[in-house]
C-alpha cells in the first residue's frame, strides 16, 4: 500500500510533507520500527508517542500519523485520534480480515476467559477450527503465542485475525476489555455476536467512576450493527441476572438473546448441582427438549458462563447435542478455578479472582465434606484502585479462614495494601503473611482432609511484579511443589 493511499483511508485528515513511497508495514512502537513503515504517535495515560517520532524516523519510518504536526522532515498525516486511525489503517493494510471470519466478542468484569474457552469448544463442535484471543494466550489454528494484553492493540488484532484466516479458522472468539473499548482497539461493527457477562466494580484507576466503566463495557453492544454479516445473524447476548447488563437490551436495535439462572431468559439452567469439582444441570434452549449437561468446571458462576456459551451456539445453529458436548469437553481453563491435584486428601483451586465480585464468587465454593473448612489466600494489587481493597476483604468473609498476602506490587509496599484489605475483614478469622510463597505453604500445611484451599489473584500469571522487577512466580507451580513435599498416608 502506498503512503498516499493510506492518507485516503484515514480521511478526513490534514497532510504535511511529501507522501511518497510504498509502506512495508505499520508500527506504534518506536523501538521496533523497520524501514518503510508508517509510525502512529499514540497518546496514552503515561506516554505520548509524539515524543518518540524522531526515534521512529531515525529507524526508518517514512511517514507519521499524528494528532499535531511535529518538526520532522517526513510526510505526516494529522488525524483527530491516532488510536482510531491505527484501527482503520490496520483493517486496510490487512485487507479487513474480520470480514472473512465469524467473530464473537466477550466482555464482562469477570468470566471473560472461561466463557471464550467454552464458546470456542461449542462452536468447534460444528464450525471447524476456531481461533481464540484473550488473556491467557492467543491461539489461531494449531499455534499459540503468549498474550500481553487481554485485547491486543488494534494493529496486532488485525495481524492475529489475518493469521486466523491463513490458518483456516472459520471463527474467532475474543475477550474484549473495557480498556480496549475505551481506546478504540476493537471495531464492534466487525462482530457477529457481542456477549456481556456482568458489570461490577473494577479498574477505577483507569476509568475513575463506575459510570465511565459501565459506558465503556456497553459500547460492545451499542455499536453493533443491525445488518447481517455474511448471511449470519448479529445479536447481543446478555446476562438477564445482572441488572446493568439486562437494562441494555431495551435500547438496542439488534436482536437480543438472554441467558440466566435467576431471572426469565431465553437460555437457562434448572436442577443445578454446582460443587468445587464440577457441576450438573439441565440446559434449556428455545424450542428444544431440556438436556442434561456435565460441566467439569466448578461453581454456579461457571454455569452462568456455560449458559452464555450455549446461547452463542444456539444463535449460530449449533445442534443441542453438540452444544452439550462442547461444554463437557472444556476440562479446565488455565488459572480459572483450576484444580490442582497431587493426590492430596483436600481440594486446591487456583483462580484469577482479583476484584470483589470475582472473589465473592470463588469463595462461594464449599468443601464437599460436611464440617470441612475453606481456606483462602489472596491479596490486592498495589498501585491500583484503593477503594476496592476493603471491599475485597468483605468479599473474603465467605471463606472460613483467610490469609492475606501480596499480589503484584509495582508501586506500593505490600504491608500497606494488606492492612487496607484487612480493614474489610474486621474480626473475621485471618492472618497476614506477606511472602506469597510462605502464605501458600501456610494454607496447604494447615489443610485437613476434606478442606478446600483457594489461592486467588494471579491465576495463570507466571511473574510477580515488585517495583521494577518481574520475578518468576506461578501460584500453580508453588502449590504443586508444596503438595509434593507432603506424605498424605500419614493423615
Amino acid at each position: 500500500m502506498e503512503l498516499a493511499a493510506m492518507a485516503a483511508v484515514l480521511s478526513p485528515c490534514e497532510t504535511r510533507g511529501a507522501l511518497h513511497g510504498e509502506l512495508s508495514g505499520l508500527s506504534y512502537n518506536s523501538k521496533t520500527v523497520d524501514f518503510g513503515e508508517l509510525f502512529f504517535c499514540l497518546r496514552g495515560k503515561f506516554t505520548d508517542g509524539h515524543a518518540f517520532a524522531a526515534e521512529a524516523v531515525a529507524r526508518g519510518a517514512i511517514g507519521l500519523v499524528v494528532e499535531e504536526f511535529v518538526d520532522l522532515p517526513v510526510g505526516q498525516i494529522k488525524v483527530a485520534n491516532t488510536r482510531f486511525a491505527l484501527l482503520q489503517a490496520g483493517r486496510a493494510f490487512y485487507s479487513n480480515p474480520a470480514g472473512k471470519l465469524g467473530l464473537v466478542g466477550v466482555t464482562g468484569t469477570n468470566g471473560k476467559t472461561t466463557t471464550t474457552f467454552l464458546i470456542r469448544s461449542v462452536l468447534g463442535q460444528a464450525e471447524g477450527p476456531v481461533g481464540l484471543i484473550g488473556t491467557v494466550y492467543n491461539q489461531l489454528g494449531g499455534n499459540s503465542e503468549p498474550s500481553t494484553l487481554t485485547t491486543p492493540e488494534s494493529l496486532d488484532l488485525c495481524r492475529l485475525l489475518d493469521g486466523a484466516v491463513a490458518a483456516g479458522c472459520r471463527w474467532v472468539v475474543m475477550e474484549v476489555s473495557s480498556h480496549a473499548l475505551a481506546m478504540h482497539r476493537v471495531d464492534v461493527s466487525d462482530l457477529d455476536a457481542a456477549v456481556i457477562l456482568n458489570i461490577t466494580r473494577d479498574h477505577f484507576e483507569f476509568h475513575g467512576t463506575f459510570e465511565h466503566y459501565l459506558d465503556c463495557k456497553a459500547r460492545l453492544v451499542r455499536g453493533l450493527p443491525a445488518t447481517r454479516k455474511a448471511g449470519r445473524p448479529r445479536a447481543a447476548v446478555l446476562n438477564a441476572d445482572d441488572p446493568h447488563v439486562a437494562a441494555l437490551g431495551a435500547e438496542l436495535a439488534v436482536p437480543v438473546v438472554t441467558f440466566g439462572m435467576d431471572h426469565p431468559a431465553d437460555v437457562f439452567a434448572s436442577q443445578i448441582s454446582a460443587g468445587a469439582r464440577g457441576s450438573e444441570f439441565l440446559l434449556h434452549l428455545p424450542g428444544a427438549t431440556p438436556t442434561p449437561v456435565h460441566l467439569p468446571l466448578p461453581g454456579r458462576f461457571n454455569v452462568a458462563n456455560a449458559l452464555a456459551a450455549a446461547a452463542v451456539g444456539w444463535l449460530f445453529g449449533v445442534p443441542l447435542r453438540s452444544i452439550a458436548e462442547g461444554l463437557t469437553a472444556t476440562r479446565f481453563v488455565p488459572g480459572r478455578a483450576e484444580l490442582i491435584d497431587e493426590g492430596q486428601p483436600f481440594t486446591v483451586i487456583v483462580d484469577f479472582a482479583h476484584n470483589p465480585d470475582a472473589l465473592a464468587k470463588v469463595v462461594s465454593l464449599r468443601p464437599d465434606r460436611p464440617g470441612a473448612r475453606s481456606i483462602l489466600v489472596f491479596g490486592a494489587e498495589g498501585g491500583k484502585d484503593r477503594g476496592k481493597r476493603p471491599e475485597m476483604g468483605r468479599a473474603a468473609r465467605g471463606a472460613d479462614y483467610v490469609i492475606i498476602t501480596s499480589d503484584n506490587m509495582p508501586k506500593e509496599e505490600p504491608d500497606t495494601v494488606a492492612l487496607e484489605v484487612a480493614a474489610g475483614l474486621g474480626g473475621h478469622p485471618h492472618e497476614i503473611v506477606l511472602d506469597r510463597r510462605q502464605a501458600i505453604e501456610r494454607a496447604v500445611g494447615m489443610a485437613l482432609p476434606g478442606d478446600l484451599v483457594i489461592i486467588a489473584g494471579k491465576g495463570h500469571e507466571q511473574v510477580w511484579v515488585y517495583g521494577g522487577q518481574r520475578i518468576p512466580f506461578d501460584d500453580r507451580a508453588v502449590v504443586r511443589a508444596t503438595l509434593r513435599k507432603q506424605t498424605w498416608a500419614e493423615l
